[in-house]
């Protein structure tokens, strides 16, 4: 089996972090949004208490 294309990225994450693994997951739910709103670059998110991760979010009423 080959490295996914993100390899390189997930061994930064690695180094810069410090951590001891990476777990990257692919949901059936997100695979279909992705696809399903390719066409239109993407789609709008907003309310989800997990924005609150992202960089520079400080409510979870941030849309992204």
């Amino acid at each position: 089996m080959s490295p996914s294309a993100e390899a390189a990225l997930h061994g930064a994450i690695v180094q810069t972090v410090g951590v001891g693994a990476v777990v990257h997951t692919h949901s059936v739910a997100g695979t279909l949004l992705g696809e399903r709103f390719l066409a239109q670059g993407g789609f709008r998110i907003r309310g989800y208490e997990m924005l609150k991760g992202l960089r520079g979010i400080a409510s979870h009423e941030a849309e992204v």
